[in-house]
């Protein structure tokens, strides 16, 4: 029988120190700026600067951009705090991360049989996986990089839950069955939380399952009231969820939700289902290597597709795939017959966690872009909780050899911990700084993928922002000479054109814009500009006719009265005064509501 100090294996002083050290490592990239696809989600998202759009719980990523409006709405467009929101997110999530595999020590499985577990044993795995969780650089694309909050917010909720549904099945063993539902209650609805965040919650009433079964293996006998696994049948009543809001859509998030909506319904045709699965067999080897060995980290990889089975990188990837989940079945049925301990259980759990909760990104459902490092932030507490259990084995080994005679396990684990903690830490630091520069991050991901195109679009809007015009159409020239066809590239090429002064070249671009997105209202005011500063007012007040009607009056006021436009907007005014012209009326219109002049929308 196993013999665990209760009063000494859930000490509250660790999760404490979680605080200060996520805050010291991550310190770096509270100096970071938006980047990437920050300007579609959150700077260039008219829908997050008010929260009356959100009045409606629409769309599977509802709560995520409810969370960036209300940072919106307490400061603006201010970095610092959007990122100091993702951090503070992170920290939370290791905490839970430590109270989930405390509480997994105190279960039935890991009580009952296998021998003995040394007094705080829990307590240190527990801190082993949230140090390494907390402190991996893998985890800065979900942390630094404030779109993908999405991630570690639903990665929060998902914890929250599972962790609840555990603790309420450990008051139900205890007798305390309202407490038990009431905890349960709170999981649930932590898990429809989490499922309006990302769509990657959807596995999450499997993972209480696999919890129920793992650790819960039977009833407890002389329990009163109806079973316990009874509080599983709520969380799978959830399972439709994600997939009815899909087909539902909303308007919550603005163009950006209903857009991201569209693609997520449409990029199941762009893959097949056995092409996407063969190729995530070598994505999934390829984080575990980020997360045993993280170099060349990336923010956009230019990964090769697998078109067979029998290339030697996905057949390899198969097999060891296989021999994991085969070593994790083999550790759970040797725990179940009592010739393995809890390290062999807790080994099963963090595999058979890695698996389930890369399920929805990396199986059978395509998604274009097939590797992303964030993927593997909720997925790590399930390798590093694996890691803990074969190092918990490996000690128990030593020990029965006599290797480690004066070594207790906790001790072991605990230095163990920070003796690998201490480089992880050292390499966040060291990423985080790429995340702190733009230009560099994405100059960086170029130097490994330099055949991607979108990277040079993306390096581009950054020069842009920066004021370096010819630098920007340098590289949009490379992403159009790569493949890229896009109606914003060559609206922002046009926009480097007229930088360097090649006026007739951007209202070419310009055109070419229209031209593949006739929707695209930014760029038709740009052309109408272009047109305008060329003396073809009549050509120009057409256009900005069509702009005034693709855009609501608020914000097309904005942009005709704004600073920087002013006497391009006078002269076409002037030029309306004297001749009654197509678009002089829509012009006149949102002028005469509030004239000329003003500063930017």
């Amino acid at each position: 029988m196993i013999k665990i100090d209760e009063t000494r294996i859930r000490p509250r002083i660790f999760p404490l120190l979680l605080v200060p050290l996520g805050l010291l490592v991550y310190l770096k990239a509270l100096q970071a700026p938006f980047v990437y696809d920050d300007r579609m989600y959150i700077t260039d998202n008219p829908a997050i600067r008010s929260l009356g759009g959100f009045a409606e719980l629409s769309g599977t990523r509802y709560i995520g951009f409810l969370s960036f409006a209300v940072n919106y709405a307490l400061s603006g467009l201010t970095a610092f705090d959007f990122h100091l929101t993702n951090i503070v997110i992170h920290i939370v999530n290791a905490v839970l991360v430590y109270l989930l595999v405390e509480a997994i020590f105190r279960t039935p499985a890991m009580r009952g049989r296998g021998g003995v577990v040394e007094a705080d044993a829990g307590a240190a795995a527990a801190a082993f996986v949230s140090l390494l969780f907390l402190t991996h650089p893998v985890q800065t694309q979900a942390v630094s990089y404030v779109s993908q909050r999405f991630t570690s917010l639903a990665a929060l909720f998902y914890l929250g839950s599972i962790l609840l549904y555990l603790r309420g099945r450990l008051l139900f063993e205890a007798g305390a069955q309202r407490r038990a539902w009431l905890a349960c209650g709170v999981s649930l609805a932590a898990a429809l939380a989490a499922m309006k965040t990302k769509e990657i919650s959807f596995t999450l009433p499997f993972a209480a399952a696999m919890v129920e079964f793992l650790f819960f293996p039977g009833r407890r006998e002389g329990t009163a009231g109806p079973r316990p696994r009874l509080m599983l049948l709520p969380h799978f009543a959830l399972l439709p969820v994600i997939p009815l809001t899909l087909l539902a859509g909303g308007s919550a998030g603005g163009d950006v939700a209903v857009e991201l909506r569209r693609l997520q319904l449409t990029e199941a045709a762009t893959l097949s289902r056995g092409l996407y699965l063969l190729t995530e067999l070598s994505v999934v080897v390829t984080y575990l290597r980020l997360l045993f060995f993280p170099v060349n980290q990336h923010i956009d990889y230019d990964y090769p597709i697998s078109r067979s089975l029998l290339e030697p990188a996905t057949l390899a990837s198969l097999l060891l795939l296989s021999a994991l989940a085969a070593s994790a079945l083999l550790a759970l049925l040797r725990s179940r017959r009592g010739k393995a301990g809890p390290p062999a259980l807790l080994y099963a759990f963090g595999v058979f966690w890695f698996f389930l909760t890369l399920a929805v990104e990396s199986s059978v459902v395509p998604i274009q872009d097939v590797i992303f490092e964030h993927r593997v932030y909720l997925p790590s507490v399930g390798a590093v909780a694996a890691f803990a259990g074969v190092l918990l084995g490996a000690h128990r080994l030593l020990r029965f050899r006599g290797l480690l005679l004066k070594t207790a396990a906790p001790v072991f684990l605990v230095a163990t911990a920070v003796v690998l903690a201490v480089p992880l830490s050292a390499a966040t630091w060291k990423r985080n700084t790429l995340w702190c520069d733009e230009v560099a991050l994405i100059s960086d991901a170029i130097g490994k993928s330099p055949g991607k195109a979108r990277l040079y679009y993306a390096r581009g809007l950054a020069f842009l922002d920066r004021g370096m015009a010819e630098a920007a159409l340098s590289d949009f020239d490379r992403a159009a000479a790569l493949g890229l066809d896009a109606a914003d590239l060559y609206n922002n090429r046009a926009i480097a054109r007229a930088g360097v002064g090649e006026i007739e070249g951007a209202l070419d671009d310009f055109s070419r814009a229209v031209e593949r997105d006739p929707g695209l209202a930014r760029a038709r005011f740009n052309r109408a500009l272009t047109l305008a500063r060329l003396g073809r007012g009549g050509e120009a007040l057409a256009e900005l006719a069509r702009y005034i009607r693709l855009t609501d009056p608020a914000t097309a006021r904005a942009s005709l009265t704004a600073r920087e436009v002013r006497r391009d907007v006078s002269a076409l005014a002037a030029e309306c005064s004297a001749v009654d012209k197509e678009g002089c009326a829509e012009l006149t219109a949102l002028l005469g509501a509030g004239g000329v002049g003003g500063g930017r929308p």
